[in-house]
């Protein structure tokens, strides 16, 4: 069980590019929970639970995010187009504004490397200031100098900048059970070479779910999310094939929606409130929830939205708790 101070695991380097075709669409999740930290912010999230991220690890909605290039491995062309096109995806569904600002600016954000040995990596939303700002926060070792989007380099950003605006592994989802039991033993551990996976880094980004204190998707687990991991049948004992996800899911809009939400006036208000009410829709929240998001939205009270949000997830969450069947002792 991952601990109220869960260690970031880095990605391993690998010297060739040999490795295991589930290797390359996973990454290490470069978390800490902050239970205690001071800048965190206080007010109704104190203590609340966001959809995949503690709430009070968010960005603040409307923020700008300046993002640089940097390192040796700083990319081509090509590599830096990849980013900026498909991050794009993100920006229709998340009110944050993203920046691109000159290479090798370490006063940036999000810090991007494309050195091929690292695998893929992120650091999520706000641990971001937990890093020295010399070294990159995000890695993108498998976007190729080639002028074509790939779908697996579609996915692999994706997910990444999943992570960047704070949103973490659906395959730890503590719900995960109800549709996803791993096989730890005589398949999945084995399954992970050392010094690419090792069994600490497996527990900790693959079979572990999460904590009430690191939080993730309540509401079911989303099988077709863009921060789900590609599985082999064989790794569950239902057979289930996840096949990589490369583009948003529904739910990972509506939860990017809901967690960063626009503004509902102005001259895009009818867009706003049809976006808003098809996340609503998505997820199944009705009646006194909706209600109450909805107010806190219109008022601009963005903390309040989210802490609304949050209190309809940890209800979803209890009411799947109270129906699962009781097991005799």
């Amino acid at each position: 069980m991952a601990t109220s101070e869960s260690i970031a695991i880095s990605q391993p380097k690998t010297e060739t590019l040999d490795v295991p075709e589930w290797f390359k669409h996973c990454c290490a999740d470069l978390s800490r929970v902050r239970t205690h930290d001071k800048s965190a912010s206080g007010g109704r999230l104190v203590g609340m639970k966001a959809v995949v991220t503690n709430a009070s690890r968010l960005w603040d909605n409307g923020q700008t995010l300046s993002i640089s290039f940097v390192g040796p491995e700083i990319g081509t062309e090509n590599q830096q187009n990849k980013v900026k096109e498909v991050l794009k995806l993100w920006q229709e569904h998340v009110n944050l504004n993203f920046n691109f600002v000159e290479d090798n600016d370490t006063s940036a954000i999000i810090r991007i490397s494309f050195d091929p040995s690292r695998g893929s990596y992120s650091y999520i939303a706000k641990d971001l200031f937990l890093e020295s700002e010399t070294e990159p926060t995000m890695n993108l070792g498998y976007v190729w100098d080639i002028p074509a989007i790939t779908e697996e380099e579609r996915g692999n950003i994706l997910h990444e900048f999943g992570h960047a605006i704070g949103f973490l592994h659906e395959i730890k989802n503590p719900r995960r059970n109800e549709k996803l039991k791993l096989r730890e033993q005589g398949k999945l551990l084995p399954d992970h070479r050392p010094g690419i996976f090792n069994e600490q880094s497996v527990r900790y980004n693959i079979l572990d779910v999460y904590n009430l204190q690191e939080v993730t998707n309540f509401s079911s687990l989303d099988l077709r999310s863009v921060m789900m991991f590609y599985m082999p049948a064989e790794w569950n004992e239902g057979n289930i094939n996840v096949p990589p996800n490369n583009v948003l899911s529904e739910f990972d809009k509506a939860f990017a929606l809901l967690n960063y939400p626009f503004t509902p006036d102005g001259d895009k208000a009818d867009d706003v409130n049809a976006k808003l009410e098809a996340a609503f829709a998505t997820l199944g929240i009705q009646d006194e929830f909706k209600k109450s998001i909805l107010a806190e939205i219109i008022a601009h009270d963005w903390d309040g939205a989210r802490a609304e949000f949050t209190r309809w997830c940890i209800n979803e969450k209890a009411l799947a708790d109270k129906a699962k069947p009781e097991v005799d002792d």
